[in-house]
């Protein structure tokens, strides 16, 4: 298996890999002070540059971009389009480092399940995959413990609306 990383969805994704950016910003501003440790940040302005460092993407199926919740988003059919980008270490966090994954997401159906970023390869400490289950709950998979956690099943998305998901890791609890 190929060492890859994807934002994967069904209809439209905004990510970004630092909450505060996405949340504090208002739409198509950001200021130099909200980004202090973002690592990486994909608006879909139409492209799919890494706004925050140097993991810029690859369109991969029939992808392309709709109005998202804020700016773009990427439009992506929920079975072949992703977006690759790359192997870089920025995107890697070692079994205890803290991080915070966050996406706009806007599920255009449910009954399958649909990742919304990944990075994954067995039993590779930090990897990672943020997806939604086949009822829309938000699933996180790591390899390192806790390995697997799934939202209460009535905490699901609702579908043809946009969401905020984020998933965050202090770098210490294990459960």
């Amino acid at each position: 298996m190929t060492r890859k990383k994807l934002i994967h969805a069904s209809l439209a994704i905004l990510i970004s890999v630092l909450l505060a950016v996405v949340m504090a910003a208002p739409p198509g501003s950001v200021s130099a002070d909200l980004l202090g440790g973002l690592i990486a940040h994909w608006p879909a302005d139409g492209n799919f540059d890494d706004f925050a460092g140097t993991n810029h993407g690859t369109p991969n199926g029939g992808m392309g971009f709709a109005t998202g919740r804020i700016g773009q988003a990427f439009s992506l059919d929920g079975f072949d389009d992703f977006v690759n980008v790359g192997g870089g270490t920025t995107l890697s966090f070692n079994g205890t480092a803290p991080y915070t994954i966050a996406a706009w997401v806007n599920p255009a159906t449910s009954g399958s399940n649909m990742r919304i970023i990944s990075k994954f390869n067995r039993f590779v400490a930090g990897e990672y995959i943020v997806s939604l289950t086949n009822t829309n709950q938000v699933a996180v998979g790591r390899e390192v413990p806790p390995f697997s956690m799934v939202t209460e099943p009535s905490d699901t998305l609702p579908t043809g609306e946009f969401s905020h998901v984020a998933v965050t890791y202090d770098g210490a609890t294990e459960g």
